[in-house]
């Protein structure tokens, strides 16, 4: 799983491994107001850690504020976190999309996640490493 990630802007899903199975789903573009996210705040208010998101499955990982970074998820065990902790996380991103009003069900729903040590964390539970994830691309203004 999550092996094939497409890149482009109207680029598909790679792989094929989509929950649907069919993996034609066009990339669609993040819904307001993650469309500008270098104009968010980049971290949770209670902690200061950095939030991160995924427009569409496929789709490279985003980080949050003006740092324009991208990453793939690199998937982990679900247990190098504890549930508590998954808890607590989940209850800090679903505070930061209340802010800001973003989509967390729904038709245009994104996936959001947050930076604990060595790990990404999603709102789901998923676990990614930071080590190989962080950096994929960065946007240098010069």
């Amino acid at each position: 799983k999550g092996g094939g990630f497409g890149q482009g802007a109207g680029g598909k899903a790679g792989g094929g491994g989509g929950k649907t199975g069919g993996g034609k789903a066009a990339a669609r573009p993040a819904p307001p107001p993650l469309d500008k996210p270098e104009e968010l705040r980049p971290e949770t208010r209670e902690t200061g850690e950095q939030v991160a998101f995924q427009a569409s499955t496929g789709t490279p990982w985003r980080l949050v504020g003006p740092d324009a970074a991208q990453f793939r998820w690199e998937l982990q065990d679900r247990e190098c976190v504890s549930d508590s902790e998954k808890r607590e996380i989940r209850e800090m991103l679903q505070a930061y999309a209340e802010e800001f009003k973003i989509p967390l069900r729904g038709e245009n729903s994104v996936k959001l996640a947050l930076r604990r040590g060595d790990f990404w964390v999603s709102y789901a539970g998923g676990i990614s490493s930071t080590g190989r994830a962080v950096a994929v691309t960065r946007a240098d203004l010069t």
